[in-house]
């Protein structure tokens, strides 16, 4: 059993129109893609540009920053120096307060002897002279001009705390600022 088809034909200018309609149809998808195609070449091209722009940018904000930090850590590294150099005067300033203590002391076991020396005298000897009052008062003197020196030599040992509190902020601020 053979079935017929049923036939469609389509006459030739029928045929022409719908393909004319198809040639139309895909000349205008084709501009259509064309058309989005440049619009996406341009938004890749505007989108590449601002990519370039803000790695310029942030190119130049980076080697700023970098300078910054290489300005701030030659700073710090001289102002170590001018530490290091006050914490060595501190010692030096101390040494120089022992030495003078150490003077006082001397002053004032010798005039402690003079003073012990005058009481070992014979009782009429023993007399409250311009010469006793001067001893009494050099002591007095030398008493408070220790006690003096000490302060100093106190006063000089908390700069130098403060002064190496000072040298180890600024030697980890450098160290983090190499790094």
């Amino acid at each position: 059993s053979n079935a017929v088809l049923p036939s469609f034909s389509v006459p030739p200018k029928q045929w022409e129109n719908i393909s004319d309609l198809n040639l139309d149809k895909a000349e205008q998808q084709k501009r259509s893609s064309e058309s989005l195609r440049a619009l996406v070449e341009s938004v890749l091209q505007q989108t590449t540009a601002d990519i370039q722009k803000q790695v310029q940018s942030t190119t130049t904000a980076f080697q700023l920053n970098i300078q910054q930090v290489k300005l701030n850590k030659l700073q710090m590294e001289e102002k170590l120096l001018k530490v290091v150099a006050e914490i060595n005067s501190q010692q030096k300033i101390r040494e120089d307060l022992q030495v003078a203590i150490t003077k006082k002391h001397e002053f004032l076991s010798l005039a402690q002897a003079q003073l012990a020396l005058r009481h070992q005298r014979p009782g009429k000897e023993q007399c409250h002279d311009p010469a006793q009052v001067q001893i009494l008062t050099h002591v007095q003197q030398l008493n408070a001009s220790i006690n003096k020196l000490h302060e100093e030599v106190a006063q000089s040992n908390h700069e130098q705390r403060a002064l190496v509190c000072c040298q180890v902020s600024l030697q980890e601020a450098i160290d983090t600022k190499a790094n």
